[in-house]
C-alpha cells in the first residue's frame, strides 16, 4: 500500500510544472505559427519556439509563415490544450508564454 502511495505521489510530481503555474483552455483562433487566441480571449505566444511571421499591420510576411500558421492549425485549432507557464509569463506584448500540450501530451 506505501509503495502504491508513492508511486501516486512521484507521478503527481512529474505532472506537475516547474514554477506551479497550469491554465487549461480551447483553442479559438491561430495568429501564426507561434501565437494563438483561446475562446476566453487569452493571447498565448508559445515558449522556446520562434515561428516566422505572417503579414500584418502593413508589413510582409516572413518566407514560410503562412506556412508554419497552417501548420499550427492542423495540430491545434479548436483543440483543449494544457499549458504549462514559462518563467516569465508574460513577453513585452502582455501575450502568456507558455509550453503547449495537446491533451494527449503532446508537446506543440
Amino acid at each position: 500500500m506505501v509503495f502504491l502511495i508513492l508511486i501516486a505521489f512521484a507521478c503527481k510530481l512529474s505532472a506537475t510544472p516547474v514554477n506551479g503555474a497550469e491554465k487549461r483552455g480551447q483553442v479559438r483562433w491561430v495568429a501564426d505559427g507561434d501565437t494563438i487566441v483561446l475562446t476566453d480571449g487569452e493571447r498565448v505566444r508559445y515558449a522556446g519556439i520562434n515561428a516566422p511571421e505572417v503579414a500584418h499591420d502593413g508589413e510582409p510576411g516572413e518566407p514560410l509563415g503562412d506556412e508554419a500558421r497552417e501548420f499550427n492549425q492542423k495540430l491545434v485549432l479548436d483543440r483543449w490544450l494544457n499549458l504549462e507557464l514559462a518563467e516569465n509569463s508574460r513577453d513585452h506584448y502582455g501575450r502568456l508564454l507558455a509550453y503547449v500540450f495537446l491533451e494527449d501530451g503532446t508537446f506543440v
